[in-house]
């Protein structure tokens, strides 16, 4: 049989760790919707940011392309996750990144492959191309193909980002386990503690110690209200074991006296001291019927005790009543 501050820490720690895993559950879910977003949004931003880049450049070239140019940004974008083919307005490849160093491509898309498989538990897509046309002052002077790992894909700088959220929420998970188990402790503790006082309490009026009294003012109405009732039974039953000795006193002493008589009239005609008379028969008599009548009155006392019985009040009128 558990105890009921073990039963209540234990319910507390269930409790305290649904709501743990809910939150955290929650937390994950829309960070992880949030972050989705973020990514695609980031990607984008940056497709926005290389096609600016190209066209400005382009200008700077004196309205020609410049391979060496064009190769430092395919490296730089292989850096964000993007892999270029560079096209002029004549569809002449002027860069590749596939071709520039097929070797390194491949390792970046295995990586984002095993990345987003890590993170997500499965496959969440593949190799994806797109093409934008490269526009100045709104004459096209080429075109760009853009690979990525899609529909998105996370940066090593965001899967570090996301690692260090989880450990922050596992850690927030696990200090506020901690702090409501903590919770959970005192407060069974604080409500035990008098249900303890009050079972000792029991023991010793179970025992015959109808003096023992609880002395505890709790802010709670039920324990309050058990406390008081736990005296009151004492102080009842203590009542009670009062006038049951004082019963027994008064029968004691209320039989004593006729059977004195009776022994003592008993023992002088026994003796030949009184000689047999009708007079001393009727006071032995009178005595048996005293005593009679006292056993008749505990037989009654006995049944009263026995029949509960409900005071029903009504009203009246005294005046009536006194004449």
């Amino acid at each position: 049989m558990y105890r009921l501050r073990t039963k209540l820490s234990i319910s507390f720690l269930i409790v305290s760790l649904i709501v743990v895993l809910m939150i955290s559950a929650l937390a994950n879910f829309f960070i992880k919707k949030q972050f989705t977003q973020y990514a695609i949004e980031n990607k984008n931003r940056k497709i926005e940011s290389i096609l600016s880049l190209l066209a400005d450049r382009y200008l700077d070239w004196g309205r020609q392309w410049d391979i060496n140019g064009l190769e430092s940004i395919g490296i730089n974008a292989l850096n964000d996750g993007l892999f270029l083919r560079i096209r002029d307005n004549q569809n002449s490849l002027l860069f590749d990144a596939w071709v520039h160093d097929n070797q390194l491509c491949s390792q970046m898309m295995d990586q984002f492959a095993l990345a987003m498989r890590s993170r997500m538990g499965r496959d969440m897509g593949g190799y994806l191309e797109q093409t934008y046309p490269l526009l100045l002052s709104g004459q096209a002077i080429g075109s760009v193909d853009i690979g990525y790992y899609g529909p998105y894909f996370y940066t090593e700088n965001d899967l570090r980002f996301l690692e260090t959220l989880n450990l922050l929420l596992a850690a927030a998970g696990f200090i506020s386990l901690f702090i409501a188990v903590g919770f959970g402790w005192l407060f069974t503790r604080q409500l035990t503690r008098p249900i303890v006082r009050v079972i000792n309490a029991t023991e010793k009026i179970a025992d015959g110690q109808y003096n023992e009294r609880l002395i505890y003012d709790s802010s709670t109405k039920e324990l309050h209200d058990l406390t008081n009732s736990v005296n009151s039974l004492a102080l009842k039953l203590e009542n009670q074991n009062r006038l049951r000795k004082q019963l027994t006193s008064d029968v004691a002493h209320e039989l004593r006296t006729p059977v004195t008589i009776l022994r003592n009239h008993l023992e002088a005609l026994l003796d030949g001291t009184w000689e047999m008379s009708a007079e001393r028969l009727d006071t032995c008599h009178s005595e048996i019927m005293r005593i009679t009548n006292l056993i008749n009155d505990l037989e009654k006392l006995t049944t009263l005790d026995q029949i509960c019985y409900r005071l029903e009040k009504s009203r009246f009128d005294l005046s009536q009543l006194l004449q």
